[in-house]
Formats: structure tokens, C-alpha cells, sequence
């Protein structure tokens, strides 16, 4: 039974969540979710333990190990980057970062089998919003074209009817999308989705190195912005003729 044990994490959120199939593609999926008042370093091993003892298997039966890389949460994603490249290291399983846009399209796509094409704006602060072209291709979702930050005033519409963005999404594009006619919907997003979208990569001979493994950061995270913050007022008040870099 342990000969296709595949593992998904799911913490790029506030609310997080863990997958876990043992069988082929088609086999049940079970999936306990992280509540936001669980801290996910706290929590995901635990999650991981109960889920792999439910099914009757060992975290050293893992196969497959594939895992949200964002954007999102700084925190969340650096714990679920760590935790798989540390169960890799164990297990020796194949493992795939799944970038959050595919997560969302794939959970979009349980309730819309129509839509063919989707926006996902995510990672959004001020004006400007890390945007993700993503459509179905042979039945299964894949990113086109190139993604990138992208500011309000310059949101393009034209390549899609449905737009998956949160609360976070700034006003000026909102009123775009509205004026444009497009559907905006709240991005979804569950380890189960996140399982699917990382099995199609594996499959596509997309998996990962555990070394290059990384998240997907569109700004360098708060807390580096404010260390080299410090460090230049550091280095002004030490030498205050040398210009800050």
C-alpha cells in the first residue's frame, strides 16, 4: 500500500491544510486543515503524523511530497519549503513546488468546469499585485506566458473572464475588472488542489531539487526590507561622509 504515498502542504494562507493519497491519482485523499489560530510550525508535523497514522502508513513511506510555493504568507511558506525538503532528505521522495496560482485555479476548477481561462492576483500591497495568466490545457490548468508584479493602473483584462483575487486586491484594479465585466471570485485554495496541480508537474518531468527548492517572494519579505533598513542606518551613523548604499 505504500508503494504511491503522496503528500501535499498547503500553508501559503492564513488557514493551511494537509493532504495525504495513498494509492494512484483516482485513490480517496484525505485532508486535515490548519486553522489560522494554529501556529503552522506548531502544527504541521503533527498534521502530517495524524494523517499518515489514519491511512496506516509511516512519513517514511512517502513518495511524492509536493508543496505550495507561493506568493504568500512569509512564514507559512519557509516552514511548509523546510518541511519538505527535510522529509525529502528522510524519504528520498519526489518532490514539486506548486506555484499558489495553480492551487487556486485547480480548486476554482472543482465548482466551474466551464471557465477555460483565470487571472490570479495575489501577494497584493498598495497598488501593485503579482499577477498569473492560467488556462486549461488538455483539460488541466497551466500557467501561460510569463507571471510578474503588475500595477493598478495598468491591469490588462483582455485575457481572461474570471478573476481570482481577495480581499487585499487594490480598489483602482477592482473597479477595472467591474468595468471590464469580469467575475471575481475569492481564490480557493486546499492541499487536495494543491496535490492534483503537483502531481500534473511530476508527471510533466517538472519535479524539484530539494537544494533549489524555494518560495516565490515578488518583494524581498518585510523582514529583510526592515534588517536592511537598519543596516543602512547603521552604516550612516558609523561613517556619516560615505553615502548609504
Amino acid at each position: 500500500m505504500s508503494e504511491s504515498v503522496a503528500l501535499a502542504i498547503e500553508t501559503s494562507q492564513r488557514a493551511g491544510g494537509v493532504a495525504l493519497r495513498v494509492g494512484p491519482g483516482d485513490a480517496e485523499v484525505r485532508e486535515i486543515a490548519i486553522e489560522p489560530s494554529r501556529r503552522h510550525d506548531d502544527a504541521l508535523m503533527p498534521t502530517i503524523a495524524q494523517l499518515c497514522r489514519d491511512a496506516g502508513v509511516r512519513p517514511t513511506d512517502l513518495k511524492r511530497i509536493v508543496v505550495d510555493i507561493g506568493p504568500g504568507g512569509f512564514t507559512g511558506l519557509r516552514i511548509a519549503i523546510a518541511t519538505v525538503k527535510a522529509l525529502a532528505e528522510t524519504t528520498g521522495a519526489i518532490i514539486a513546488g506548486v506555484p499558489g496560482a495553480l492551487v487556486a485555479a485547480e480548486a476554482f476548477g472543482e465548482s466551474d468546469q466551464q471557465t477555460e481561462s483565470v487571472l490570479v492576483a495575489s501577494a497584493c500591497k498598495g497598488t501593485s499585485f503579482w499577477l498569473t495568466h492560467v488556462g486549461r490545457r488538455d483539460g488541466a490548468w497551466a500557467i501561460r506566458g510569463t507571471p510578474g508584479l503588475v500595477e493598478s493602473r495598468h491591469f490588462d483584462l483582455s485575457d481572461a473572464s474570471v478573476l481570482l483575487a481577495d480581499e487585499h486586491f487594490p480598489d483602482e484594479a477592482a473597479e477595472i475588472a467591474a468595468a471590464s465585466g469580469v467575475r471575481r471570485v475569492t481564490p480557493p485554495f486546499t492541499a487536495t488542489a494543491c496535490l492534483r496541480a503537483g502531481d500534473r508537474l511530476i508527471e510533466h518531468g517538472q519535479s524539484a531539487d530539494p537544494l533549489s527548492l524555494a518560495p516565490i517572494y515578488p518583494r524581498p519579505p518585510e523582514a529583510v526590507a526592515k534588517w536592511r533598513e537598519r543596516q543602512q542606518g547603521v552604516t550612516s551613523r558609523q561613517d556619516p561622509g560615505q553615502p548609504s548604499p
